[in-house]
């Protein structure tokens, strides 16, 4: 989003690399994440579009919808053409509108999430969850379960998108199990006797 306001790109898309395909009369620029420069978006969006509208971009990014980078651009492009008004409240827009449908699905299986997810203690004393939902939601649930289980080690993993989170009573990080083959095929040995 920065490059395309940054060199005033009028016929731009952003696509994954894996939706991809080769054409004749398209010049590709690969654009690798830059830390700063997406501060700089969030915060100029955040200035004109509040709270919520920086949500529904972060929600519906999660969705992981096969369109939803076209969307967000068109949003986007909305808001900073618009800058007297908060675009993301503006439902007849197109774009929009499908932000937040996404944000709604996305906020839904948080939700979800968060009051279903169960854990299994294992003898070292730590819970693990192993959850597959619709959408990428597992950033969204962090706040939730640092709080509400401060007192407990725990591992949340998402074994759809192979990656988790790991608190160990002080702080939150990221994990990634090379074959998570294990993680679904558990040793009753391995589970504690509460288990």
């Amino acid at each position: 989003v920065f490059l395309i306001f940054e060199q005033r790109f009028e016929h731009a898309e952003i696509i994954k690399n894996a939706s991809y395909n080769n054409t004749f009369f398209s010049d590709v620029i690969q654009v690798s994440t830059d830390q700063e420069k997406a501060d700089r978006v969030l915060k100029r969006l955040y200035t004109q579009t509040g709270h919520e509208g920086v949500r529904m971009l972060i929600y519906s990014f999660l969705s992981e919808d096969i369109d939803l980078e076209k969307y967000i651009l068109e949003a986007i492009r909305y808001a900073i053409a618009n800058t007297d008004k908060n675009v993301f409240t503006d439902f007849a827009h197109a774009a929009v509108l499908q932000l937040a449908k996404y944000t709604k699905s996305v906020g839904r299986e948080k939700h979800r999430m968060e009051a279903f997810i169960r854990f299994e203690q294992y003898k070292n004393d730590v819970y693990v969850a192993k959850i597959s939902p619709d959408f990428n939601v597992l950033p969204l649930i962090l706040k939730h379960f640092s709080s509400r289980y401060q007192d407990q080690q725990w591992i949340i993993y998402d074994i759809k998108r192979n990656y988790g989170y790991y608190y160990d009573l002080q702080k939150t990080e990221e994990i990634f199990l090379e074959d998570n083959t294990s993680l679904l095929q558990v040793n009753t040995n391995d589970l504690h006797e509460k288990e």
